[in-house]
């Protein structure tokens, strides 16, 4: 095994659980009018983005102890949980309803950090079992399973319209695009922040040497 993927603590994992489900608790005592914040319908919203983070970092967790690696380390899992509170709070405030910017800022920060997520899990991965792939193949299928992840999302808004009986999230096909675009280009900063870095890790280590 490659031991720079030596299991570290992840004491930061389990609380990752906690905070997700403090959210949840806190959404749902604002949908009982017990918090003041946003009546709106948010459920469906709540049921994908929490819980299905929730369910992601668990099986990632669960798939690296099997493994005997680390596929998802605490700052990835830490990203994760800080974007869904990013949403979350938008939506429970209305900043969405108040701010145009606010709606692109959390699709962008989506593509960003879902990419460079996905892109460690599947580099972790492709070291584990030594597949001897570069790195931009990883960046690659990261930002192929991110952009199928915002597509889903829009579905999922739509799916939302259709339950409650209102164009709330969808809006209009100008704001799916613009989603859809916002997502691909967080996930195109991942991958040049990746590559500049590499590369002035190179030119550094060339000067030094």
């Amino acid at each position: 095994m490659n031991q720079s993927y030596a299991i570290p603590k992840l004491l930061s994992l389990p609380l990752t659980h906690s905070l997700l489900a403090a959210l949840l608790i806190i959404e749902i005592l604002g949908a009982a009018k017990l918090l003041p914040i946003s009546e709106k319908p948010i459920w469906l919203g709540v049921l994908a983005t929490n819980i299905g983070a929730w369910a992601f970092i668990g099986l990632v967790r669960w798939r690296q102890y099997q493994a005997r690696d680390v596929w998802l380390t605490s700052w990835a899992a830490g990203l994760i949980v800080a974007l869904v509170y990013f949403d979350a709070w938008g939506n429970m405030l209305d900043i969405y309803d108040q701010h145009r910017w606010f709606d692109v800022a959390v699709h962008t920060s989506s593509g960003f950090v879902g990419t460079a997520v996905m892109w460690q899990i599947l580099h972790a991965f492709g070291q584990h079992y030594e597949l001897g792939m570069p790195l931009w193949v990883y960046g690659l299928f990261a930002l192929f399973a991110l952009t199928f992840a915002g597509v889903l999302v829009e579905l999922l808004e739509w799916g939302a319209d259709r339950v409650y009986g209102i164009q709330y999230w969808l809006g209009n096909q100008i704001d799916t695009v613009g989603d859809l675009t916002a997502n691909i280009a967080g996930g195109l900063v991942a991958i040049a922040g990746v590559y500049g870095y590499w590369w002035l890790r190179a030119r550094l280590q060339k000067a030094d040497s």
